[in-house]
């Protein structure tokens, strides 16, 4: 149906199937979510860095070029770099050691307040080591030179 016709609610997943011949259909793996908004979400990558943060992070979906535009990793924000309509880029912000290991939501600001409907997870690893560890060889070069 054309989406003029259809009865869709604002972040609902469908389904769909393609055909070429209008007799053979094939559905398709990856479902089509509908939003009203302008802008969108859609992945990252990595989705995974070290808690002193830092990790250039890719963000892709649909955005517009807005100065005031800020990813937001848990509940700090960082700044956002647009590189094209669905490419930005943004550094991730560093965590306490404590919050290692769960997933911060990530999600984009295009206004500086306003947050996109869709979001992605991102797992920070702890990069802790104590000051009483020590590293030792069993076999090896042992010295420098």
């Amino acid at each position: 149906l054309p989406m003029d016709k259809a009865t869709v609610l604002t972040g609902e997943e469908l389904s769909f199937s393609l055909t070429t011949n209008k007799v053979d259909f094939i559905k398709s793996p990856y479902p089509l979510r509908y939003s009203n908004d302008d802008m969108y979400l859609t992945h990252i990558n990595p989705k995974i860095g070290p808690s002193f943060g830092g990790t250039r992070t890719d963000v892709y979906g649909y955005f517009k070029k807005n100065a005031k535009m800020k990813c937001m990793f848990g509940d700090k924000t960082t700044r956002a770099i647009y590189l094209s309509n669905n490419h930005i880029q943004c550094i991730s912000s560093p965590i306490f050691m404590e919050e290692s290991g769960r997933v911060m939501i990530v999600n984009v600001s295009v206004s500086g307040s306003h947050f996109l409907q869709q979001s992605a997870g991102f797992i920070y690893y702890s990069t802790h080591f104590s000051n009483d560890m020590e590293i030792s060889t069993t076999h090896g070069v042992t010295s420098g030179g």
